[in-house]
């Protein structure tokens, strides 16, 4: 019996982190690992960051503050609207646009 489970495949199982709609709750990434994300990517000036699912827009705009230029993407128009303000507040708005 024991053989016969682990040789079964595993059954499918839907996400449980996701909406009823299909979607994913919007969840903030914290300001240590966006740290963490531009020291390994070694971000710098001349580069282009793209982040799909920007949220608030904080690793687009800690790209910028370190000189490079980025996108952010979400399909959340008041988490746009929110970023946007957040990159005109951190005065990196013409090098971090989101959309």
């Amino acid at each position: 019996m024991l053989l016969a489970l682990l040789i079964a495949p595993a059954q499918a199982q839907p996400q449980a982190w996701a909406w009823d709609d299909g979607t994913v709750p919007y969840v903030q990434t914290p300001a240590e690992i966006v740290e963490r994300m531009m020291r390994m990517a070694e971000v710098r000036a001349g580069d282009f960051v793209i982040d799909l699912g920007s949220g608030d827009g904080r690793i687009v705009i800690e790209a910028a503050k370190r000189g490079a230029r980025g996108l952010g993407v979400d399909l959340d128009p008041s988490l746009v609207k929110l970023a946007t303000q957040n990159a005109q507040q951190a005065g990196v708005a013409l090098r971090a646009r989101q959309r």
